[in-house]
């Protein structure tokens, strides 16, 4: 299966960045799968919090998506029941 480049996207290395710095997460501008290194399923809230209220650039936006969706992944995963 082949996809168009317009349906794919990837959190850019400053908004990786700068959420990091906003949240206090680890940052190295070579970790692979951010996300997934710094989810926190217990800050779901704040997280969600700072995507509903106070970021308004898309690029932020998404990557913070990213985060939530991998912390609640963990979240999954730790609490089956």
């Amino acid at each position: 299966m082949s996809y168009s480049k317009q349906y794919v996207r990837h959190s850019s290395i400053s908004s990786e960045e700068k959420l990091s710095k906003r949240l206090g997460l680890y940052w190295n501008k070579n970790e692979q799968d951010w996300e997934i290194v710094v989810s926190d399923f217990q800050r779901i809230e704040e997280f969600l919090k700072l995507y509903k209220n106070e970021l308004s650039d898309d690029n932020e936006k998404f990557t913070l998506m990213g985060l939530i969706v991998s912390s609640l992944d963990d979240g999954i995963s730790e609490y089956p029941n």
